[in-house]
C-alpha cells in the first residue's frame, strides 16, 4: 500500500510541476507578446566617460604580508 500511495504522490507533483511550467511559460509569452515593437524607443545618455586603458596596458600587482594573528 506505502509504494501504491509513494506513486501517486509523484504522479501528482509531476502534474504539479507541468501546471506551473505551462502557466509561467504561458505568462511569458502573453507579456512577450504585449511588448509593442513599433513604438520609438528613447534613450537617454547621462554621462559620458572619455577615459581610456592606461596608455602602455601595464598592470600593477603589490603582494601584501598575511597579516600575523596578534597584531590587531
Amino acid at each position: 500500500m506505502g509504494e501504491e500511495v509513494s506513486n501517486k504522490l509523484i504522479v501528482v507533483l509531476a502534474l504539479l510541476v507541468v501546471i506551473v511550467v505551462a502557466v509561467s511559460t504561458w505568462l511569458t509569452v502573453s507579456n512577450l507578446n504585449a511588448i509593442d515593437s513599433d513604438e520609438p524607443k528613447v534613450v537617454k545618455v547621462t554621462e559620458r566617460v572619455l577615459e581610456g586603458p592606461p596608455s602602455g596596458g601595464q598592470v600593477s600587482l603589490t603582494i601584501l604580508p598575511q597579516p600575523t594573528e596578534g597584531a590587531e
